[in-house]
């Protein structure tokens, strides 16, 4: 099932062997090098989003303000010269333009030749992060010491949550998307990123930014593997833990793990977007479970009714969420009372509500595993 990975292993490239001891260092000060942009023009290879605005895209002419750099396999016996590896200043520049301007793609018309779906942007944008993170890496050790390596990795990640959250919510737009290489993506991002946070604390340089990311990298690890938590955070620094941001992602998935729900959603409704998108899907399994837990308790002879406004107040959400949970679940609602009407005792054994707990996807594959076993 897809999860994610916080061990840390800096991505293995393959490279040959170089004489003397000093650094590679990537010399190219542009998003992307004419020589390649030129050869992807002449192949038949740019992206829709390269293009120069107004040309035939039957016979396409790249855009050179608008061509970044392709990610390319590596191979064995490879030898990457640093002309045509990225410094991470360019680096940096060349993330902030693909999240500032491309991300946007589809409010540019005046800059693009096409008016993209975010489909084509994020298969493009997670291409081109893929790219700039290979070429921060083939410049390790000293790459990760800088600020442009670890911000260029923090947009890496925010962006792969965001995308993973949308196409979650609009399954239509999200068909050719793969939740599995995007928790991929993300897991790479992770590792090299919370080693350069670990480094910078060990010289007394800590980054004002890694409590925020160390709270999503606890608040993924809930969302996809639970069960790698507790030896999260046992590995992590006893001061970093006490940072209110972490402690209240901690006590979150402590909420959640000990079936304090309603708390739980409370901390979703009160914290940032981005810890909205990581959690979407555990809070809507939250929300479901105090709903079955409800339905558990009244009384099925006579019948109950809810009232809709307390009831949203409970699960943190908004009424038009609350009426489309009742509505997937079978609940009448008394629209002019403003009322949830449970069935009776006759109807109610046939009821989608009577059933077992609700789960995560993943958690119902693992019980059958041990079923089955």
């Amino acid at each position: 099932s897809p999860s994610i990975s916080t061990r840390c292993c800096p991505l293995a490239v393959a490279m040959s062997s170089r004489s003397g001891s000093a650094p590679f260092r990537g010399l190219l000060r542009a998003k992307c090098s004419v020589e390649e942009a030129t050869l992807r023009q002449q192949q038949r290879l740019l992206d829709p989003l390269e293009m120069r605005r107004g040309c035939d895209l039957r016979h396409p002419e790249v855009d050179f303000s608008l061509a970044t750099k392709k990610y390319q396999r590596s191979s064995a016996g490879k030898t990457f010269e640093p002309s045509e590896v990225r410094s991470p200043e360019t680096c940096l520049e060349t993330m902030t333009f693909l999240m500032d301007i491309v991300l946007e793609a589809d409010l540019h018309s005046e800059t693009f030749a096409i008016t993209p779906s975010f489909m084509q942007i994020y298969s493009y944008l997670h291409d081109r992060c893929r790219a700039v993170r290979v070429d921060l890496h083939l410049q390790q050790p000293w790459s990760s010491q800088t600020a442009a390596f670890v911000t260029c990795h923090e947009y890496c990640l925010r962006f792969e949550i965001f995308a993973r959250f949308l196409f979650a919510k609009d399954a239509k737009n999200g068909k050719g998307y793969d939740e599995h290489l995007g928790l991929q993506a993300i897991s790479q991002t992770i590792d090299p990123l919370l080693c350069a946070y670990r480094d910078a604390r060990v010289k007394g340089q800590a980054f004002e930014t890694e409590p925020e990311i160390q709270r999503l990298v606890i608040l993924l690890l809930l969302a996809t593997s639970p069960e790698k938590l507790p030896s999260h955070l046992a590995a992590m620094d006893g001061e970093l833990l006490r940072d209110p941001l972490i402690l209240g992602a901690v006590n979150a998935c402590a909420d959640f793990l000990s079936d304090d729900y309603a708390r739980f959603l409370r901390y979703v409704a009160s914290e940032s977007h981005l810890v909205a998108c990581v959690l979407a899907d555990v809070a809507a399994l939250a929300r479901l479970r105090l709903l079955w837990l409800r339905a558990r308790a009244y009384p099925k002879a006579v019948g109950d009714r809810w009232q809709l406004q307390p009831l949203a107040k409970l699960l943190s959400c908004d009424m038009e969420v609350l009426q489309s949970l009742l509505t997937t679940y079978d609940v009448d609602l008394d629209d002019e009372r403003f009322e949830a009407v449970l069935p009776r005792k006759d109807a109610w054994a046939k009821h989608p509500l009577c059933c077992d707990l609700p789960q995560l996807p993943r958690e119902i594959r693992i019980r059958e595993d041990r079923e089955g076993k």
